[in-house]
């Protein structure tokens, strides 16, 4: 049997059709209100996720570690996680503007290994 997560397809799309869309996301708005947007192709995402997953085994991460994200949402937080799951890692996504109460109980019930996330949650980090 062969086993497949959504890394390995966004790897094998990667091969069969680099120039594809694989993001469009919304980054603001014009003076008009016209939202703006940036794209991705696949083969540019799958670059991006090696990029990432390359750095952060650099970094110590390894297979099986659960790693605690608290990452705005955007193109990073999707190139972030479909890397760790390139590395075999487990990413433990949580809103970085969830209650302090929610964060802890989550932190408690994942018992993550590794943390991700933007400056604020770095703070966070260093208060709870």
């Amino acid at each position: 049997m062969t086993v497949n997560n959504i890394a390995e397809t966004l790897t094998r799309r990667a091969a069969e059709a680099p120039h594809a869309l694989a993001i469009n996301f919304t980054t603001g708005y014009d003076p008009d209100g016209q939202a703006i947007y940036k794209e991705l192709s696949v083969g540019e995402l799958n670059a991006l996720c090696d990029r990432y997953a390359h750095a952060l085994t650099r970094q110590g991460i390894a297979r099986g570690e659960r790693v605690l994200m608290l990452v705005s949402p955007g193109i990073d937080l999707i190139a972030l996680v479909f890397a760790l799951l390139k590395m075999g890692a487990v990413p433990v996504v949580i809103d970085p503007g969830i209650p302090r109460k929610s964060y802890l109980r989550c932190v408690q019930d994942t018992a993550p290994t590794a943390f991700l996330g933007i400056p604020k949650a770095h703070l966070l980090l260093r208060l709870y």
